[in-house]
């Protein structure tokens, strides 16, 4: 790259960069249901691990980062999220190894060959979230990562 600015330089171009690309200060973001973009991911408040999708709030546990190891870590209490059989929990990270959770194609959040994040039943203020096999008609299976 220093060889290609200093050719730059020397052929006298603007050096200018004409292509501007917003990135996160923080390296934090919010996971948004692309279906209701004032849901979050969240750590259920029944006392549970479970991950659940709650109305935005700006609440800590609503905030995640991708780690060292990759993996979706909680801003809140540094957990990780997870599969447990078909459930989406927040665990200790020790638990979890890289790519076990990823960010795919089509805004989906992917459990290794396992299926991807989806929403289900609604009680109260949360809506569970489980591991379910892709269905590429299921908006409901879409997720944003809103930068903060």
């Amino acid at each position: 790259i220093q060889g290609m600015y200093g050719a730059v330089e020397e052929l006298e171009y603007d050096t200018t960069d004409d292509c501007v690309v917003e990135v996160s200060k923080t390296n934090t973001f919010n996971i948004k249901a692309n279906s209701d973009m004032d849901l979050c991911v969240d750590r259920s408040a029944l006392g549970s691990r479970n991950v659940v999708l709650k109305k935005c709030d700006g609440s800590q546990s609503q905030v995640w980062r991708i780690d060292f190891g990759k993996q979706i870590r909680n801003k809140d209490n540094n957990f990780c999220i997870m599969k447990q059989g078909t459930r989406i929990v927040c665990k200790q990270c020790k638990f979890t190894t890289e790519n076990d959770v990823t960010h795919g194609f089509g805004d989906t959040i992917v459990f290794g060959t396992s299926g991807v994040m989806t929403p289900g039943v609604a009680s109260g203020e949360e809506t569970s979230l489980s591991v379910a096999v892709l269905d590429e008609e299921n908006f409901l299976q879409e997720f944003t990562f809103a930068y903060l």
